[in-house]
């Protein structure tokens, strides 16, 4: 298992008792934020075969009003998974690489075949405004490259972090554990979290109670064993660069990004990345958005989406013409239900 440390600016907080805001505020969280998103996604997917161009326009149902066409030199998928594709796991099992009878080789993530591995090569986080007096949020964001030369498949990161008195501090409910399909050889890959903080109870001189976050001493990612696999050019990253970025007079943002993808067939949708920077290009916090099939499949897409309502809940300082979002697209295919549980992904429940 391979840890990722990220520190914050020192300075401790006047203890009292603590207050945790729980799964139930975080549930109603993820349903706020999380909707929007599915609602309002628009896509034009141009794929292009020899000097023929097929363009079709994805609706929300996932149906085309025009057939689309594979690239001419398109990849044929890696199937990782000894299954066929499209077999189903059982519930209360885990997609993930411990729980798969799969080739490669199983190994520390820190640990690849030739020495290499994966690391954390840039995390950050920053609070966010408070949605009610006494419950709190941060957002953290973290970039993970693999420096080996084979292909990681089924990175899961969990996220933890302690305050200035050693004490857990996160509520991160269901995607404080994320996976990350594929990370290729030389290949970074960002991850984020919009989670709920511990708070402080104080009780002033007048008997007044108020409350306040815990500052956060240290942010840490645990990367469990990863399956790691030759790179024999059947590996192709999914590939996404933000193109525009706005807010509207609601305060709503939206980012608009070109996602582009090699293999001949769609790969399965975990989820899309977001990591923020600031002006000078620091990682100051991120989270997991829904992907759309179309992020997936093959071509080139542009993708519409509203990423955060309302904008202000964005970490102070943010730029964002520096956001970056990181489609996470499964070759395996997996499909089936999973029922939420320790270990088991956020990004990969039904």
């Amino acid at each position: 298992m391979t840890d990722g440390d990220g520190q914050k600016n020192p300075g401790g907080q006047t203890n009292q008792s603590r207050q945790a805001n729980g799964t139930g505020i975080d549930s109603a969280h993820r349903r706020r934020r999380r909707t929007p998103v599915l609602a309002g996604i628009a896509v034009v997917v141009v794929l292009a075969v020899g000097a023929a161009v097929a363009v079709a326009v994805l609706h929300t149902d996932g149906k085309a009003a025009a057939p689309a066409r594979h690239v001419a030199s398109c990849l044929t998928a890696p199937v990782p998974a000894s299954s066929t594709p499209g077999s189903s796991l059982p519930l209360q099992v885990s997609p993930g690489p411990g729980a798969l009878p799969m080739g490669g080789t199983l190994a520390p993530a820190s640990a690849a075949p030739d020495g290499g591995g994966i690391r954390v090569a840039e995390i950050g986080h920053s609070p966010l405004p408070a949605e009610q007096p006494e419950h709190f949020r941060t957002s953290i964001g973290a970039v993970l490259t693999n420096t080996s030369r084979h292909v990681a498949y089924g990175v899961t990161v969990t996220f933890s972090a302690v305050d200035t008195q050693g004490h857990d501090a996160l509520f991160p409910g269901l995607d404080g554990v994320q996976e990350i399909p594929v990370i290729l050889p030389g290949q970074q890959v960002g991850i984020g979290l919009d989670t709920g903080i511990a708070s402080e109870r104080r009780v002033t001189t007048a008997a007044k109670v108020t409350y306040r976050p815990v500052t956060l001493a240290k942010v840490t990612l645990r990367i469990a064993d990863v399956r790691w696999y030759p790179s024999d050019g059947h590996w192709s990253p999914v590939t996404a660069g933000i193109e525009t970025q706005s807010v509207d007079a609601n305060g709503d943002l939206t980012l608009a990004y070109r996602s582009t993808s090699r293999y001949c067939r769609a790969l399965t949708p975990r989820g899309t990345g977001v990591v923020y920077r600031d002006a000078g290009g620091h990682v100051i916090g991120g989270e997991l958005q829904p992907t759309g099939t179309h992020a997936c499949a093959p071509g080139t897409a542009t993708v519409t989406v509203p990423v955060l309502s309302p904008a202000p809940a964005l970490p102070k300082g943010v730029d964002l013409g520096r956001s970056e979002v990181y489609p996470y697209c499964d070759p395996a295919g997996i499909t089936g239900s999973l029922a939420a549980g320790p270990g088991v992904p956020g990004n990969y429940l039904s």
